[in-house]
């Protein structure tokens, strides 16, 4: 089976932008240039078998994710997976997130409720 490096960078780049991070940091957790991590997600050149691992591991995700974007991990395990690597600030942020969610919710069942 093939696999098409452009859409695997794509994916490796979405994920680096949602956690904030640069390609110099990224390839500073890889242990590798940020020059090489543009290269990944260009689709130009690929990742050793470890930093695609470590890659997993850090953004939360399943290599069959990275490798063809399905997401075959349960949401439940992804999320218990990132609040117990996150940081305490990223975890305040889920929290965050979470509560108003909550919020929103509880106003759609009670429109007469004030925003």
């Amino acid at each position: 089976m093939e696999y098409d490096l452009l859409a695997i960078g794509k994916r490796i780049a979405d994920l680096r932008k949602l956690h904030g991070m640069t390609q110099d940091e990224l390839g500073e957790q890889l242990g590798i240039t940020g020059k090489q991590i543009a290269r990944v997600e260009y689709g130009t050149s690929s990742l050793t078998p470890k930093n695609y691992l470590k890659i997993s591991k850090l953004f939360s995700v399943s290599l069959d994710y990275l490798f063809t974007g399905n997401m075959e991990k349960l949401l439940h395990d992804c999320v218990t997976e990132f609040i117990e690597n996150a940081s305490y600030k990223s975890q305040q942020a889920v929290w965050h997130f979470l509560w108003t969610l909550m919020e929103s919710k509880e106003s759609d069942k009670n429109p007469h409720t004030k925003q």
